[in-house]
C-alpha cells in the first residue's frame, strides 16, 4: 500500500539544520494510486521481498521505505556515519526495520499522522524504551515536510520496476491478467493480435516482448516458481489435427491476488536464467495478523463495448462461425480471499478465482439452413479456475518457511462449423506444490526452494474421427457447396512435469578488499523436466480429398459399411452415393522425453566511494541443448557527487533463453501416423507409416547480448530516469526446408530446426515521475509520464519461421534499398514511439479513488513480402513493402468507491477502456483493416473486512 500526505509547514529551525534536513516517504510502486486513508503500519504491511544492499543507513532506510510503502521522516544527523547490513528475501516490515537498525541504538516510532520517525533509544528499559511501532511519545515529535520518491527511481542499476498492490487492484483491465498492467512499462510491447476488437471474448493472458526479445522468451515467476509453459508456446490453431495450442504463461495469475510485481528488463542479476527478454516476478501477500477477507464479482459484456470492424467484414462478423470473429461475448469473474494467523508464527492465506467467458456463434454458414435446428447457434466458452493456499511460518527472526499449493485448470470449449459432434475441449493450466526455507548459517543468508509442477496442453473430442462428406439427404447439415463435417481431431495429451530445487546464498557481512566493500552471493538450481505427447485412442481422419462415388456399401466380406459409406444420393451427383477411399490413422501411443537442467551462479556486489559494481557469472546446462552456456553479467552505477542526487548507470550482459519440448517431440510423433486405402471391395489396406517431417540439428541455446546506459536524477518533488538498451539476438531457433537431390522439395517436409534466427533492438526511454502527492481540491494526486522509442529488426517471427536452407542471410529490397533479411523491421511488437501517462487520485472524505492511464502510440508500419523479386548480387532479392497505419490513442480509467463501516468495507469499481471511443487501427491485409476495441466497460462489486 502507498501513503501520501500533504506537507505540513515545518517549525522554524536553524539554517544549518534546514540544510541537513532529510525527509523520506516512499511510495511502494511505480504506478501506485493516490492517498490512502488507511495508513500502512509496521504490523499491517504484509511480508514482501526486500532487496536492500549494505551501505549507509540513511540510504538503506530510504530503500526500506520505498519497498514497504511506509511514510518515514528523520534528521540526517541521526544516521550520519552509520551503516546497515544487506537485506535480501521475504520479510515482515517490522523484522526488516529491526534488522536494518540492529546495533545502531536507533528505533522507529509512530507519529500521530500514521507516518514514522527515527530517534535514539532511551538508555535503559526503565526510562520507557519503545519498540518500533509503539504509540508516539507524550511530547509530540516535529512533523517534517514529507518528500516522496518511488521505488523504481531508487533501483541502483536501473533495471527493476515495481508495481504495488494498490495499482494492481485498480488498474483498468477487463481480463485481470498481470501482463495487462504492464502497459505502464516503457520497455514492453504488446502483441497486435491480442488487442483486436474481434476477439475480446478471450481470457488468455496477453503476450509481451521486453526489449525486442520474442514473447516466449520471458521468465514469469510466482513466489520464485516458474509460470512458463515450455511445451509449445507458439502453437495457436485450436483445430489442428496433431498440435494443441499453447501459451507463454502456462499458469497465469490474476492481478488481484498479488502484493507486488517486479519487472527486470535490463541489468538482470545472475540469479535469473532461462530468458532473453526479461523477468516478471510476482509475489503473493502473506497473511495479516487479524482475520480478513475479500470477495468480489466482475462483469464485462459485448453490449457494454464498442466493436469496431471493417465495413467489408460486417456481414462475416454478424454471422460468424469462428472464434476469429466474436460478435458477442460475456465475461464473469468471481474472486475470494481469506487470510489470518492462528498463532503469532503461522499465517494462512487462501485464494479462489474463477473466470468464465461465453461466446455465442452460429453453428453453420449463413448461406445454409440445416435440417437440424439445434445447430442454428452454438456457444464457445473459456473457463479458468485458480485455487491457491499459502502457509508461512516464522518461529524466530532468522527462520522463515513457507509452502504453497495451487490448482489451476483451464478449459476452452470449441466447435467446427457446419458439423455434427464437432465439439472439443482444449485443456490448459495445471498444478504446483512449492515450499521454501530461509535461514542464517555460518555468516550467510540461505534460501532454499523446492517445487513440483505439472502443466498441460491437451484436447478432448466428442468423437474419435473426423469426416467431411459430400452434402446429401442424410448428410444435410453442412454447406451444400462444400460439404458436411462430422467429428473433430481426437484426444491428445501434451504434459510437462518439473521437479526443481534452488539454493541462494548471500554473505551477511561485507568483506573489505582493496579499499572497497564486497558482498558475495551465489546459488545453484537443479531441475528435472519430463514431457510427453500421447494420443489416447486411435483417431481416423477422412478428408475431403479422400471421397469417392459409389452405388454399393457392402464390402467383399458381405459386411455393410455404415461408418464410411452412404448410399444417399449426393447433391452434385444425384445418381450415386459416396464412400471414403482413403483415411489417415493416428495411432494411440505415447512419446516421452526427459531433460535435466543444472545452473550455478556467483555474484559480487562491490562498492567504492560513489561507484557500485555488480559482477556476475552464470553457468547452465540443459540436456535439450548441445552444449553448456556461460553468461557474464555486469551492472554498475556511479554517483559523481554524494550531495547531488544524480546516478549514472551502465551494464554489459548476456542472457541465454529456454529450450522447448516441441521440436524434440515433433521429431518422433509422425511415426504414430499411417495411411489406409481401399477400392471398390471396401476392404482397408495399410499403407506406409509416415516418416518424421521434423528433425533436429546440433542445436545451441539462443542468447541475447545487452548493452545498457542510463541516468537517474532524484529531486524533491520529482524523479527523472533515462535509459538506452541495445540487444543483439543470436542463435535463435527457426526451421529450414532442404531440397532433395533433384533440387525440389519432397512433399511437405522435411523441416529442420536450426539456429539461423537473428535480430537486434534498440530501446530508448525517458520517465518522469511525481515524487510527491499533490494536495488539491480535497484530493491527493500522483502522476507519471514516460516516452519510449523502439527499433526492432528480425529475420523471423518465431521458431516456426522458415529460413533459407543454406543458412544464408539473403538480400531483400526494402524502401528502394537492398538490405539483409535480418535488418528488416519486425512487423509485430514494434510500435516505434509510445507515450504513457498515469494519474491516480484519492478523495478520502468521499471514499473515492480514480486511476487514469493514457497511451499514445506512433504510426505503425507493417512490412511484408510482395512475392516479387529483382536481380541483385548474382541472385534474386525479394521485394518487401510497408503499409503505414496512423497513430493510436487510448485513455483508460477506473473509478472506485469504498466506504468504511468499522471493519466492513463494501466497494464498487467501474473500469472503462478507450474512454474516448477512438477508432485505432492495429493492422491490415489489403484493403481490410483490423481495429482495437472501442469504449469497453466492466463493473466490479465486492466486500472486504
Amino acid at each position: 500500500m502507498s501513503l501520501f500526505l500533504p506537507a505540513s509547514r515545518p517549525a522554524r529551525r536553524q539554517p544549518a539544520l534546514r540544510k541537513t534536513l532529510l525527509v523520506l516517504a516512499i511510495a511502494a510502486s511505480c504506478g501506485s494510486s493516490g492517498a490512502a486513508p488507511d495508513r500502512p503500519t509496521l504490523d499491517s504491511v504484509a511480508a514482501r521481498h526486500y532487496e536492500i544492499p549494505a551501505g549507509p543507513l540513511g540510504r538503506s532506510l530510504a530503500l526500506f521505505a520505498a519497498q514497504s510503502g511506509l511514510g518515514l521522516s528523520f534528521e540526517p544527523a541521526l544516521a550520519e556515519g552509520l551503516r546497515s547490513p544487506a537485506l535480501s528475501g521475504s520479510l515482515s516490515a517490522r523484522m526488516a526495520a529491526e534488522l536494518l537498525l540492529a546495533g545502531s541504538e536507533l528505533e522507529l516510532v509512530a507519529l500521530s499522522d500514521g507516518s514514522y520517525t527515527l530517534r535514539r533509544r532511551p538508555p535503559s528499559a526503565a526510562t520507557g524504551a519503545q519498540a518500533p511501532g509503539a504509540a508516539a511519545p507524550s511530547t509530540p515529535l516535529p512533523v517534517l515536510p514529507l518528500v516522496r520518491t518511488r521505488a523504481g527511481a531508487l533501483d541502483e542499476h536501473g533495471g527493476v520496476s515495481h508495481i504495488g498492490e494498490r495499482t494492481l487492484r485498480r488498474f483498468p483491465a477487463v481480463n485481470g491478467d498481470v501482463t495487462s498492467v504492464l502497459k505502464l512499462h516503457p520497455q514492453l510491447q504488446f502483441d497486435n493480435a491480442q488487442l483486436s476488437a474481434l476477439t475480446q471474448g478471450e481470457i488468455a493472458a496477453a503476450d509481451i516482448s521486453i526489449n525486442g526479445a520474442k514473447y516466449y522468451q520471458n521468465l514469469f515467476l510466482l513466489d520464485g516458481v516458474s509460470l512458463n509453459n515450455d511445451l509449445d508456446p507458439v502453437a495457436s490453431n485450436a483445430a489442428a489435427v496433431a498440435d494443441v495450442p499453447g501459451t507463454s504463461q502456462g499458469m497465469p495469475v490474476d492481478k488481484d491476488l498479488l502484493c507486488s510485481v517486479e519487472v527486470h528488463d535490463s541489468n538482470v542479476s545472475a540469479r535469473y536464467g532461462e530468458f532473453q527478454g526479461g523477468v516478471v516476478r510476482a509475489e503473493l501477500c502473506e497473511a495479516r495478523r487479524s482475520l480478513s477477507g475479500r470477495v468480489s464479482y466482475s462483469l464485462a459484456r459485448s453490449e457494454w463495448s464498442t466493436l469496431f470492424v471493417d465495413p467489408q467484414e460486417e456481414e462475416d462478423l454478424r454471422n460468424s462461425t469462428s472464434a476469429a470473429r466474436q460478435p458477442r461475448w460475456s465475461k464473469q469473474t468471481l474472486r475470494a480471499t481469506l487470510q489470518g494467523r492462528p498463532s503469532d508464527t503461522l499465517g494462512i492465506t487462501a485464494y479462489l478465482t474463477q473466470t468464465r467467458s461465453l461466446i455465442p456463434l452460429r453453428g453453420y454458414a449463413a448461406s445454409q439452413t440445416p435440417a437440424d435446428p439445434s445447430l442454428a447457434e452454438q456457444d464457445q466458452t473459456r473457463r479458468k479456475t485458480d485455487g491457491l493456499v499459502k502457509l508461512d511460518w516464522r518461529p524466530r527472526r532468522d527462520l522463515h518457511a513457507w509452502a504453497t499449493l495451487r490448482h489451476e485448470p483451464m478449459r476452452d470449449q470449441y466447435f467446427l462449423q457446419n458439423g455434427r459432434g464437432t465439439d472439443f475441449t482444449v485443456r490448459g493450466g495445471g498444478e504446483s506444490l512449492s515450499g521454501g526455507l530461509a535461514h542464517d548459517w555460518a555468516g550467510q543468508q540461505l534460501r532454499h526452494e523446492l517445487s513440483y509442477q505439472r502443466m498441460e496442453n491437451s484436447r478432448r473430442s466428442a468423437l474419435p474421427y473426423f469426416k467431411f462428406w459430400y452434402w446429401s439427404a442424410d448428410k444435410n447439415w453442412g454447406d451444400p457447396t462444400k460439404g458436411s463435417a462430422e467429428g473433430s481431431w481426437g484426444d491428445v495429451d501434451t504434459v510437462q512435469r518439473t521437479l526443481a530445487y534452488s539454493l541462494d546464498s548471500r554473505l551477511q557481512r561485507a568483506l573489505p578488499l582493496a579499499g572497497a566493500e564486497h558482498r558475495l552471493s551465489w546459488g545453484l538450481s537443479l531441475r528435472q523436466r519430463e514431457a510427453h505427447y500421447e494420443r489416447l485412442r486411435d483417431h481416423y481422419s477422412y478428408g475431403a480429398n479422400n471421397r469417392a462415388l459409389t452405388r454399393n456399401c457392402t464390402d467383399a466380406n458381405g459386411v455393410v459399411d455404415t461408418e464410411a459409406c452412404s448410399l444417399a444420393p449426393t447433391l452434385a451427383n444425384p445418381g450415386q452415393g459416396q464412400y471414403f477411399a482413403k483415411r489417415d490413422v493416428f495411432q494411440a501411443g505415447r512419446l516421452a522425453l526427459t531433460a535435466a537442467q543444472f545452473g550455478a551462479w556467483v555474484e559480487d556486489q562491490a562498492r567504492w566511494q560513489g561507484l557500485s559494481l555488480r559482477l556476475g557469472l552464470r553457468a547452465d546446462r540443459d540436456e535439450l541443448a548441445s552444449r553448456p552456456t556461460l553468461a557474464p553479467r555486469l551492472a554498475g552505477s556511479w554517483t559523481p557527487l554524494e550531495a547531488w542526487p544524480l546516478q549514472l548507470q551502465f551494464g554489459l550482459n548476456r542472457y541465454y533463453g529456454r529450450s522447448f519440448f516441441n521440436a524434440a517431440l515433433r521429431e518422433k510423433r509422425q511415426t504414430l501416423q499411417y495411411a489406409q486405402s481401399r477400392g471398390k471391395d471396401l476392404l482397408w489396406h495399410d499403407g506406409a507409416r509416415e516418416k518424421p517431417q521434423n528433425r533436429l540439428e546440433d542445436l545451441r541455446s539462443p542468447y541475447d547480448d545487452e548493452r545498457m546506459l542510463g541516468a537517474a536524477y532524484q529531486a524533491r518533488d520529482w524523479s527523472l530516469a533515462l535509459k538506452w538498451v541495445h540487444r543483439e539476438s543470436r542463435d535463435q531457433l527457426t526451421r529450414t526446408r532442404p531440397k532433395d537431390s533433384s533440387g525440389q522439395y519432397a512433399g511437405v517436409g522435411p523441416y529442420v530446426y536450426t539456429n539461423q534466427g537473428r535480430g537486434s533492438a534498440d530501446n530508448w526511454s525517458v520517465e518522469l515521475n511525481g515524487a510527491r502527492a499533490l494536495a488539491w481540491a480535497g484530493g491527493y494526486h500522483r502522476w507519471n509520464l514516460s516516452l519510449s522509442r523502439s527499433q526492432q529488426r528480425s529475420n523471423h517471427a518465431d521458431y516456426e519461421a522458415l529460413l533459407p536452407a543454406d543458412g544464408s542471410d539473403p538480400w531483400i529490397k526494402y524502401k528502394g534499398q537492398f538490405i539483409r533479411l535480418s535488418d528488416k523491421p519486425a512487423d509485430n511488437y514494434n510500435r516505434p514511439w509510445t507515450a504513457r501517462a498515469s494519474l491516480s487520485t484519492e478523495w478520502p472524505a468521499a471514499h473515492l479513488s480514480l486511476y487514469q492511464f493514457a497511451r499514445w502510440q506512433g504510426g505503425y508500419r507493417k512490412v511484408a513480402s510482395t512475392n516479387k523479386s529483382e536481380p541483385f548480387d548474382g541472385g534474386l532479392a525479394t521485394i518487401y513493402a510497408e503499409t503505414d497505419f496512423k497513430p493510436s490513442f487510448a485513455w483508460d480509467m477506473s473509478l472506485s468507491w469504498q466506504p468504511r463501516f468499522g471493519r466492513h468495507r463494501p466497494f464498487v469499481t467501474l473500469s472503462v477502456e478507450n474512454l474516448t471511443n477512438r477508432r485505432n487501427v492495429i493492422t491490415g491485409a489489403g484493403d481490410t483493416m483490423t481495429y482495437e476495441k472501442g469504449r469497453s466497460a466492466s463493473l466490479q462489486v465486492g466486500y472486504e473486512f
